[in-house]
């Protein structure tokens, strides 16, 4: 196994790892878990954006995941504005206009 293969091979496996989070997330109390609803959906949508670009990436090897990543980008924008505004008790609307505008920026 050459220094390429071990590096694909470690990428892979952290990529994979991300179900974990999620999985832990699952298994806590309900009470506990519809607080950080957001934090449940985020891990959701990152692990299985991931899991997509590895699977595509091993059908096809030239294939162009940068898609992807983009869309975990915007993803983890959204959620990490939704649990800011819900902390900070900024109105529905306005949280709405905020993430909004970090999009058109």
């Amino acid at each position: 196994m050459t220094l390429k293969d071990w590096n694909i091979f470690l990428s892979h496996i952290s990529d994979l790892s991300d179900w974990l989070p999620f999985i832990v997330w699952l298994f806590l109390p309900r009470s506990r878990r519809n607080e950080l609803n957001n934090l449940g959906a985020y891990l959701l949508v990152n692990s299985l954006l991931k899991t997509t670009t590895l699977i595509l990436l091993s059908v096809n090897r030239h294939f162009n995941t940068m898609l992807f990543y983009h869309l975990m980008a915007a993803a983890e924008l959204v959620f990490l504005s939704l649990y800011l505004t819900s902390l900070l008790r900024i109105n529905q609307p306005a949280r709405w206009c905020l993430i909004f505008s970090f999009f058109v920026d």
